[in-house]
């Protein structure tokens, strides 16, 4: 069992759940704050992105709906599913740091929200959090992720590319976490916890249902890394110009990735297809 997992498990085991509480609720009312963000910033949740066309609006500052805030959209609509899963995965990450900070399994050296890496000119990251290692090797991104039970078990049998977006993912934050040159990580881990504890298919006496993968910094991952900016970078470069990529060739909006985008391919009704451009021109970047 990963010293991560250990953690987890005897941070739920051990601990009165007043404490864990008290711990998830200081972490949460951190998370709770505004945030502000300039979007044309590269970070990297910009990678999870499959659609190039989704990634320049966001970086063109484009909401779902032109002049238009909601915090939870899909398909151009606010929506309440995908709002559930934002809180799912900001209580996951509330738990994991709680348990890390009362159990010792690793010292806490930073953690979002308010750990933020920002680097000249356009770069930015959010690691979830910060680590010196149990055995003392120096500090290590821990990068949590909290998909539903399905998605869980297809990422730990390899049945979905989601697992190699998630490594792009960390690979860019280990990137800008040394460029920032406070810590030099030079390994990341991607935590996966659900909230389902034994289900049918358990293997584990605590039910508890983890993975972690370890991702590297090496030479290839550097220059991977610097693929994806300098493609970001001109995808935001001809956004600025008037000139954006055409959306994901999948024609049915309710297939992937369409079904799951904040801009709707189509439009419907009020609602502008992502891409009409000409209906965002009024909103400033």
């Amino acid at each position: 069992m990963h010293w991560l997992e250990m953690s987890l498990d005897a941070g739920l085991a051990q601990l009165p759940w007043s404490s864990l509480l008290h711990g998830m609720a200081e972490h949460l009312e951190l998370s709770s704050r505004p945030q502000p963000r300039d979007p044309w910033r590269i970070r990297p949740s910009l990678v999870a992105d499959p659609c190039p066309l989704s990634q320049a609006k966001k970086l063109m500052g484009h909401e779902a709906q032109p002049n238009f805030h909601v915090d939870s959209v899909r398909q151009g609509r606010p929506n309440g599913g995908t709002a559930l899963n934002f809180m799912r995965g900001f209580t996951a990450e509330a738990l994991v740091v709680t348990c890390l900070k009362a159990t010792g399994y690793g010292r806490v050296l930073a953690h979002a929200p308010t750990y933020t890496v920002t680097v000249a000119p356009d770069l930015e990251a959010h690691p979830d959090v910060v680590v010196d290692e149990a055995d003392g090797h120096g500090p290590v991104l821990v990068q949590i992720k909290n998909p539903n039970h399905g998605m869980f078990q297809r990422i730990k049998d390899g049945q979905t590319g989601g697992l190699q977006s998630h490594i792009l993912q960390v690979a860019l934050e280990l990137y800008i976490t040394r460029l920032a040159g406070q810590y030099l990580p030079e390994k990341a881990y991607l935590f996966y916890l659900t909230w389902e504890s034994f289900p049918p298919d358990t293997t584990t006496a605590s039910g508890l249902q983890t993975l972690v993968h370890p991702v590297y910094w090496t030479k290839e991952a550097e220059v991977l890394v610097m693929e994806l900016i300098d493609n970001l970078r001109a995808i935001r470069e001809n956004a600025a110009r008037g000139v954006f990529p055409a959306p994901d060739p999948q024609s049915n909006p309710n297939k992937y990735p369409h079904s799951y985008c904040n801009f709707s391919r189509f439009g419907d009704g009020f609602v502008p297809a992502c891409i009409d451009q000409e209906k965002w021109k009024s909103q400033a970047a």
